[in-house]
């Protein structure tokens, strides 16, 4: 058996098997390279730098191209001269206002707006990448109507011939059979629209669907208060931050935010009493963390647990009970019935270390916290949170609580008002609940508008 070579590059050349061997020989069709006449030294510059040569001839020509100016130029703009428009991005239905650099009607770069509360002049790597969304090849440029399994592009003449006359039919049953599939949206201009949408239609049904959502935090707020709500965080003013299972500093909608104020809460010039609690001093604030997996805010934390996501509802109620048996505070009324939806921690001395020195940090300061939870927890685990800061008294300081903008939530929190059904489900479960003869993909920067909409009509 012939030995096998000292470096090798798969196994059968270490076995220098008769098969591998003539595929070897077969690899390189031709004369095989010993029986090449060498190659001196002088051949080898000669062939290379006739190669050089050609290589350079071809990069000499200037391309040919055709300058046209424009015909009747737009007013206050110069070529070549970049323009600034203030704007907003939405991610997850929270706008963020942005400056849009535009070079000849191109926009090429996405800053912060400094004049926005949730931007400070500053953008997420995710803003700067949405600008490379208007230059997708794939990205939808005219109306879709899909047929079957197919997808057929269609002119806006053609969805005003199809959906035009079904429309004025529909209103007669005042919209049972239509509904609007779209993304989660704060515009209120997109609000007023739907309200009109919502007058001609009552009875139709609008769906949303958002990859990036944080409806279980705002389920949570309703089992507390009755309505959804949004939960403003002002981390400027807070001593005290605890994060579970969440990374406000990247992956919240007011990441930038609460980056820029936790970060001037922790700087020894300043402190905590720059901020809305009006407090003076130098102490610098401190941050838990609780997660599974390794993120932005566990790797600023100053007091970090790595746990489970299964076990992230148990370390928040070993917090709960360490507040109400070691420092006598007590939650609302409505926490004995969710802390029985709660597991307990199996290992009791797992992160006991943890939860003890948060418990006495939150009891020590008091109105000067905020409990963070993630969106991939449960209602119920929401829930506790937002008892966990009315007990602590944050509302108010750190923790404020408003309305929310967006429709469906909105209707959702006000159901006797309500006249339009609305509801938010993934988007694969809106198709399969209807019955879809016909539906119509509006695409969302061809007609103008800032979201995806489709139209999904049954059959007559």
């Amino acid at each position: 058996m012939p030995t096998a070579s000292k470096h090798w590059r798969s196994l059968d050349d270490l076995a220098a098997t008769p098969e591998f061997q003539e595929l070897v020989r077969r690899e390189f069709h031709g004369r095989p390279f010993e029986a090449l006449p060498p190659a001196s030294r002088r051949q080898f510059l000669k062939v290379m730098g006739a190669s050089m040569a050609l290589a350079g001839l071809a990069a000499c020509r200037w391309p040919s191209e055709e300058i046209v100016p424009f015909a009747h130029r737009p007013e206050d703009r110069t070529p070549g001269v970049p323009q600034r428009f203030a704007t907003a991005l939405e991610l997850g239905g929270a706008a963020t206002g942005m400056v849009v650099t535009s070079l000849d009607g191109r926009p090429i770069k996405v800053d912060g707006n400094p004049g926005h509360p949730d931007s400070l002049g500053a953008a997420s790597a995710r803003h700067q990448a949405a600008v490379l969304e208007l230059y997708d090849p794939d990205r939808s440029a005219d109306p879709l109507e899909r047929s079957g399994e197919r997808r057929l592009t269609r002119t806006w003449a053609d969805v005003e011939a199809a959906v035009g006359g079904r429309l004025d039919e529909l209103a007669g049953s005042g919209g049972t059979g239509l509904a609007v599939l779209a993304t989660s949206s704060s515009s209120p201009t997109l609000a007023r629209l739907r309200r009109l949408w919502q007058e001609r239609f009552p009875e139709a049904t609008w769906y949303e669907h958002e990859p990036l959502s944080r409806d279980a935090e705002r389920s949570g707020a309703r089992l507390v208060f009755g309505r959804p709500l949004r939960r403003l965080m002002h981390l400027d003013a807070a001593e005290v931050v605890v994060a579970l299972d969440d990374d406000p500093l990247l992956e919240h909608p007011a990441a930038l935010r609460l980056a820029h104020d936790l970060a001037a809460s922790r700087r020894l010039d300043q402190g905590a009493g720059h901020g809305r609690s009006g407090r003076s001093g130098h102490q610098m604030s401190r941050l838990y963390a609780a997660e599974c997996t390794y993120s932005v805010t566990g790797a600023m934390a100053d007091h970090r647990l790595g746990v489970p996501r299964a076990a992230i509802p148990a370390v928040l109620v070993e917090v709960i009970r360490l507040l109400e048996t070691s420092h006598g505070i007590d939650l609302p009324e409505p926490a004995a019935a969710l802390l029985r939806e709660v597991r307990p921690l199996a290992d009791g001395g797992r992160g006991a270390a943890f939860t003890r020195r948060l418990a006495a940090d939150l009891a020590s300061h008091r109105g000067r916290s905020a409990i963070l939870v993630g969106p991939s927890q449960a209602p119920v685990v929401h829930a506790l949170g937002h008892l966990l800061d009315l007990a602590l008294g944050n509302h108010g300081t750190v923790v404020e609580l408003v309305e929310l903008v967006e429709l469906s939530w909105a209707v959702q929190g006000n159901a006797a008002s309500a006249t339009m059904k609305t509801t938010t489900m993934p988007r694969d479960d809106a198709f399969r609940q209807i019955a879809c003869a016909r539906s119509i993909d509006i695409s969302p920067m061809f007609a103008g508008i800032s979201r995806p909409v489709a139209l999904v009509l049954t059959p007559a």
